[in-house]
């Protein structure tokens, strides 16, 4: 089962260590608001940083249980959208997320 502290922690910066298309195609900041787990935002530049940032352009809030599921099987976040178990502060932008769980 997949763990949202070692995705943010660990998986996600070496996504943007190792795959260079994934990289450039972050033009925002994206901040996750994972209750039971942390805050991480994300910066265009490859940086992900714990906590809050002071201005970023898509906050996503979830629980840690839904995240994970997520993170095991992304087919599921659409549905957990739906649900309303997953919040986008800006739904164009969250409409790029997927790209940051394949």
């Amino acid at each position: 089962m997949a763990d949202t502290v070692e995705y943010f922690a660990t998986t996600l910066p070496n996504k943007f260590t190792n795959d260079s298309d994934f990289r450039e195609s972050i033009q925002d900041i994206f901040e996750f608001q994972i209750e039971g787990a942390g805050t991480w935002h994300i910066l265009p530049e490859g940086g992900v940083v714990e906590g809050n940032h002071d201005d970023p352009a898509c906050v996503v809030t979830t629980d840690k249980e839904t995240f994970d599921a997520v993170l095991d099987d992304s087919d599921l976040a659409m549905s957990k959208f739906m649900e309303g178990k997953i919040a986008a502060s800006d739904l164009g932008l969250a409409m790029q997320l997927t790209q940051f769980l394949d």
